[in-house]
């Protein structure tokens, strides 16, 4: 909204009234003097208005702008205008899809290491999350968690990001396979899950047999070279494709 006249002449006589009271009287408020300072401006001519609020349009018209664009001298003052700013896009994106059927995806992420805002994805339904696992084979919350070390430490923040995320999620495929083992063991507790000599290490002494295998060779998580085999196999083991058998006494004598 732009500034209009009759603002700036009451930001200007509220000044002149507040720094004509003592230092120990309480200052006056806009509110209280608003019916004074308009009556007194209706009482003007538009020119002498004009020449009242020249320099004032601009001082209010600079403070305004300042408001909008002008950065933030602390970490939580970002963070509480990106909260603010990201729940009012986000209403005005649904509102937008419920009138127009406009699918949107947004990805918002923080550019100084020093703010608290984590990277955050707007989606206006689930077809847009459907099309990044499609088109780009990663979902994207991953995708924004690598723009964010992107914005923060460039290409190098980038890959260290993505380094950071590879390693949880062998870390999260190791403990699943394990817990996947041990449920299948029952009682028996198996110390630890092998890959190399599996077939004597598990196979031989608990009968247990790994079913559906994704990849061309069974290695462990920690040799994946890539984010893609290691969320095929953390989607094979969580869909129950691939799995433990415990071998019958008949299959154990086969194998």
């Amino acid at each position: 909204r732009k500034a209009n006249r009759f603002n700036a002449f009451l930001r200007v006589e509220m000044k002149r009234v507040n720094d004509a009271l003592g230092p120990d009287e309480p200052r006056r408020k806009a509110n209280e003097c608003a019916a004074e300072i308009a009556e007194k401006w209706k009482a003007m001519s538009e020119d002498e208005q004009k020449a009242a609020t020249e320099s004032a349009m601009k001082e209010l018209g600079d403070h305004r702008e300042n408001r909008h664009l002008g950065a933030h001298n602390s970490a939580i003052s970002t963070f509480h205008d990106f909260r603010t700013s990201m729940d009012a896009v986000k209403l005005e994106l649904q509102r937008l899809n419920a009138r127009t059927g406009t699918e949107v995806v947004l990805i918002a992420v923080r550019s100084n290491v020093s703010h608290f805002h984590r990277p955050e994805v707007v989606m206006t339904s689930d077809r847009p999350m459907d099309f990044f696992n499609m088109a780009f084979k990663q979902p994207i919350s991953d995708v924004a968690a690598r723009m964010e070390g992107y914005m923060i430490s460039g290409v190098e923040g980038l890959v260290r990001n993505h380094q950071q995320r590879l390693l949880q999620k062998k870390s999260e495929l190791r403990n699943l396979v394990y817990k996947k083992l041990q449920e299948c063991a029952g009682r028996s507790k198996i110390p630890r899950m092998y890959y190399v000599n599996f077939a004597d290490k598990i196979t031989r002494v608990h009968r247990i047999v790994v079913k559906n295998w994704p990849l061309e060779k069974f290695i462990n998580p920690s040799s994946l070279g890539s984010m893609i085999e290691v969320e095929l196999l953390l989607n094979a083991w969580n869909s129950g494709t691939t799995y433990f058998h415990k071998l019958t006494s008949s299959e154990y004598e086969d194998w």
